[in-house]
């Protein structure tokens, strides 16, 4: 099977969710000068799609995630958000990370309520990245791209929050950050 849960459950409210996130810049193609004008090298947009599943359309109880495939040049095996840098044909960070979403694991894009996105963030020297949330009835099978992802898990929430799973871990370039020990997975 291509999707795994992991861990217990956990009732998260929705209404608190949609009041903390902004609206998705439309025909936001390209981050702001304010975001990047510190750097002295040029950044890139990019989007990532944080896929909640509901049982009941108005409690969260899993976030999707996805193994990279063992083959890429860059984060070989590692656990991520679906996503990747906005294309010409784009037309704002939502539909980039949607579509980034279809291409790694055929999730179909009309299926997602899009609740809104964090203001862009520098996740590496090369990307601005934008994490859109989104909200998913989690009742279609999700299907990793082999030549992109190799698994496609179901994380409950409730996991991810608990703070006895938390830990640090050093990057193999050099520094530490936070990570997360869901089982066999290892977040970071």
């Amino acid at each position: 099977m291509a999707v795994a849960r992991t861990g217990s459950t956990g009732p998260y409210d929705l209404g608190q969710l949609r009041r903390g996130v902004v609206a998705i810049p439309r025909g936001q193609t390209a981050i702001s000068r304010r975001h990047d004008s510190f750097l002295p090298w040029p950044v890139r947009p990019a989007a990532v799609l944080v896929l909640m599943a509901t049982e009941d359309g108005e409690t969260v109880t899993d976030v999707v995630m996805t193994e990279r495939a063992a083959h890429l040049r860059r984060h070989p095996g590692q656990m991520s958000f679906p996503g990747g840098r906005l294309e010409p044909t784009d037309a704002d960070p939502g539909a980039a990370a949607l579509r980034e979403a279809w291409e790694e694991t055929a999730l179909d894009p009309r299926r997602v309520e899009l609740l809104g996105a964090l203001p862009p963030t520098h996740l590496s020297r090369a990307f601005a990245t934008t994490v859109v949330l989104g909200l998913w009835a989690g009742d279609q099978q999700l299907e990793p791209d082999p030549d992109e992802v190799a698994s496609v898990q179901r994380v409950r929430l409730a996991d991810v929050v608990d703070p006895s799973i938390r830990c640090s871990a050093e990057h193999p370039r050099g520094g530490r950050g936070p990570a997360f020990e869901l089982g066999e997975l290892f977040l970071w």
